[in-house]
């Protein structure tokens, strides 16, 4: 195998790109720790990486040496890249440097590129393995790196190497610029050539965005599109998009995001739709830089049961959708988190999906509920107001 960029992250990234021209400098890397003992290594690339199907990887990690006795073991806790298969190095974990360095290999035997793929936007970051210590021993001098040593290590695997399968052009290596964090990123001058690089634990905060749930139902009414977030820093917005094959997509709503988060955030959309489609999440930065969830697909059929409202939160608009079998004259009361009557209208129901539009520019953030005044709406729903 050719050198590999140790756990430092430089990601060497060989594969089949648009019109077939080969990317430099294309893949950064860091080392994130999650919590107390368990990290995961995230990929970045400056160029898109669309639907390409990956071959192998290399990552290595090492700690300060605590002693024999003292040293933990390092197990696969996720595997991030469905495609490949995750196993230390058959060397084991080895002492160079003043260090204990831990290898881990993954490797794909599928000879199919469409078995399953990768689609990475510029500029995201990408976990490929989440890794935990059985131990704190030097838990916080962990680090992803390039090392520069005699025969590469004792595994010989001991850099960072990232494939996808039919490749035609050679390595994509961020050769001169390896890692990327918020402190202690450290690169030397001669790439992954020569010298010794690598990237210290970042802070969860490296990642602006932290996914805990995208998930797409069928209800009465349509699509149910909901996702959450455990942390958000410099969050400006969510488009919420939508693609009838999977491959050409559109922008169907935007939400507001919270902005700095620390807390868990959840969100909603619902889209009235008919029949098969596909939803992704494109979450953009204050500054512009954007990165998306995966892709969740639903078949559905609205079923004139239910009510939904959206999006959650609210910003100056709050949607009521209602499937309704006849038509009907109702009350609504919005109540604010005190009890007080903010705001009430009456409106006609038609038969069929309605979608009511309710101004709530005026109102200030908070949490609120809506209700209605009939049996046969029976609306009793709480929302929070965002601004």
């Amino acid at each position: 195998m050719k050198k590999i960029f140790l756990l430092s992250t430089l990601f060497t990234l060989t594969a089949y790109f648009l019109n077939a021209q080969a990317i430099s400098n294309a893949i950064t890397g860091t080392i994130v720790s999650n919590n107390a003992n368990e990290v995961t290594i995230y990929a970045k690339p400056n160029v898109a990486i669309p639907d390409r199907h990956v071959d192998n990887v290399v990552v290595s990690v090492s700690i300060t040496d605590p002693g024999v006795g003292n040293r933990p073991t390092l197990s696969i806790l996720t595997n991030h890249l469905p495609d490949v298969t995750w196993i230390p190095a058959s060397s084991g974990p080895y002492l160079e440097g003043g260090r204990y360095h831990y290898d881990f290999i993954a490797n794909n035997s599928i000879s199919t590129p469409s078995v399953s793929t990768i689609t990475w936007p510029a500029n995201s970051s990408n976990p490929l393995i989440t890794l935990g210590f059985s131990n704190s021993n030097e838990f916080t001098s962990t680090r992803l790196d390039h090392w520069d040593a005699q025969n590469f290590g004792a595994s010989g695997f001991s850099q960072f190497y990232f494939q996808i399968q039919q490749a035609v052009n050679g390595d994509i290596t961020a050769q001169n610029n390896l890692f990327y964090g918020t402190t202690g990123v450290v690169n030397d001058a001669g790439g992954w050539n020569s010298g010794t690089s690598f990237v210290p634990l970042q802070p969860i905060s490296v990642l602006p965005v932290q996914f805990s749930k995208f998930v797409t139902n069928c209800n009465s009414n349509g699509t149910s599109i909901e996702w959450a977030t455990t942390q958000e820093i410099n969050a400006s917005k969510y488009e919420v998009e939508k693609s009838l094959d999977g491959n050409n997509w559109k922008s169907i709503a935007t939400v507001q995001a919270a902005g700095n988060s620390s807390n868990e955030k959840t969100y909603q959309q619902l889209d009235l739709n008919s029949g098969k489609a596909f939803y992704r999440i494109k979450q953009i930065d204050a500054d512009g830089k954007f990165t998306y969830t995966g892709i969740e697909s639903t078949n559905c059929t609205p079923k004139n049961v239910d009510v939904v409202i959206y999006p959650v939160p609210a910003k100056d608009r709050l949607n009521v959708a209602i499937s309704s079998n006849k038509n009907i004259n109702t009350n609504f009361v919005i109540y604010d988190a005190t009890g007080r009557v903010v705001k009430q209208f009456n409106q006609k129901i038609t038969i069929g999906n309605n979608v009511i539009q309710i101004d709530v520019n005026n109102l200030p953030s908070g949490q609120y509920i809506i209700k209605s005044t009939d049996e046969y709406t029976n609306i009793n729903k709480k929302f929070t107001i965002f601004k």
